[in-house]
């Protein structure tokens, strides 16, 4: 598949000299602006391939994140509902106390 992709943009980088050399057939300037070309056209695809590699890195982190605050949510939602629980088995809280806001008699 890289071989493929490395032929393809080879062929189109020719191609684009090619054209640029019929445009300003000078000779050697010509040979120039077409090596400048390809180098430019190389540099370009290899910093595109670089940047779309680091993609899957910055994923990686940004899913690690968002996993370990969701963990840490549902511990202390856990740790919550046992120490309730516990309170409720040894009556030391009684059915209704901890479901809401304190309701006032009017």
């Amino acid at each position: 598949m890289r071989a493929y992709l490395t032929n393809i943009l080879v062929k189109n980088t020719f191609k684009a000299m090619a054209e640029k050399a019929v445009v300003n057939p000078v000779g050697g300037e010509a040979a120039i602006l077409a090596l400048r070309g390809l180098a430019k056209q190389l540099g370009t695809n290899l910093t595109k391939r670089k940047a779309l590699a680091a993609l899957p890195g910055i994923g990686a982190v940004v899913g690690a994140s968002v996993n370990g605050w969701f963990i840490r949510e549902v511990g202390v939602a856990a740790q919550a509902l046992y120490q309730e629980r516990w309170l409720r088995e040894r009556g030391l809280i009684l059915d209704g106390e901890l479901d809401g806001p304190a309701k006032v008699a009017s």
